[in-house]
């Protein structure tokens, strides 16, 4: 099964005024191989935005005051290991 290991570090208040940082595209999907090893693929990963606004999540963006859901997609280059696979988290804006 694959799942995608994300953990932005959001655990202290975001502040209105403070920027989206690069550190938080840290997301990695987690797959297996048939001898049951975990492995990263190549794809791509696609972050966005919902809640107050809407939109695609980039370094320096400021967010408006409000909660959101941050997502982040996955899309693997090889079609055989299947449909894009998805995460999220929460970011309330202060």
């Amino acid at each position: 099964m694959a799942s995608i290991t994300w953990r932005p570090n959001l655990d202290q208040p975001f502040v209105y005024g403070n920027l989206i940082e690069e550190s938080i595209f840290s997301a990695r999907a987690i797959y297996q191989d048939s001898d049951g090893d975990d492995y990263s693929p190549d794809g791509t990963y696609t972050y966005t935005y919902s809640g107050a606004d809407s939109g695609t999540l980039t370094a320096g963006l400021k967010l408006n005051a409000g909660s959101y859901i941050l997502t982040v997609e996955f899309d693997p280059a090889d079609d055989s290991l299947g449909a894009n696979i998805t995460t999220t988290a929460l970011l309330t804006v202060e």
